[in-house]
């Protein structure tokens, strides 16, 4: 009658340990999918914020004013578009006028990413300029000087 109920106890423990495994395992899983949606939600979020800069700075420059500036953690381009000095300052650009200055290789997209902004950065800090990753009237002054250059 032991053997029977130590033989029982030994199975019900293995079979325990299993069930915990698996369990983990698949939390494991549905970790590793919960990130990969949540890197996911923020790329398309700084995609949005970029794109409704982008349309704030053309709607500005259609009615012939200044444009909002818009600050948010993703977007790099501080928006300052009715002065001539900063009128031809978009995104494409700015991807342009750093390519032409050697900092940027990506493509010229009109889309401030990861790369863009490492570029950004890069330029400020070899201008003597702030290095915050945004463009503002000084580091557009330097460099809208490569605009042209391809």
């Amino acid at each position: 009658m032991w053997k029977k109920f130590l033989i029982f106890c030994v199975v019900g423990v293995f079979l325990a340990g299993c069930a915990t495994t698996t369990k983990q395992a698949s939390d494991k899983d549905l970790d590793g999918q919960l990130k990969t949606l949540q890197k996911r939600v923020q790329e398309q979020d700084r995609e949005i914020a970029s794109l409704k800069s982008e349309l704030d700075v053309a709607r500005a420059e259609i009615k012939g004013v200044p444009a909002p500036t818009t600050y948010s953690s993703n977007i790099v381009v501080k928006k300052k578009a009715a002065p001539a000095a900063t009128s031809d300052m978009t995104s494409k650009n700015i991807q342009t006028a750093l390519a032409g200055a050697g900092y940027y290789t990506g493509k010229i997209d009109g889309k401030i990413g990861p790369e863009s902004q490492k570029a950004i950065k890069a330029f400020q800090a070899d201008n003597g300029l702030k290095v915050d990753g945004i463009v503002g009237p000084k580091t557009w002054d330097k460099l809208k000087e490569y605009l042209n250059i391809k």
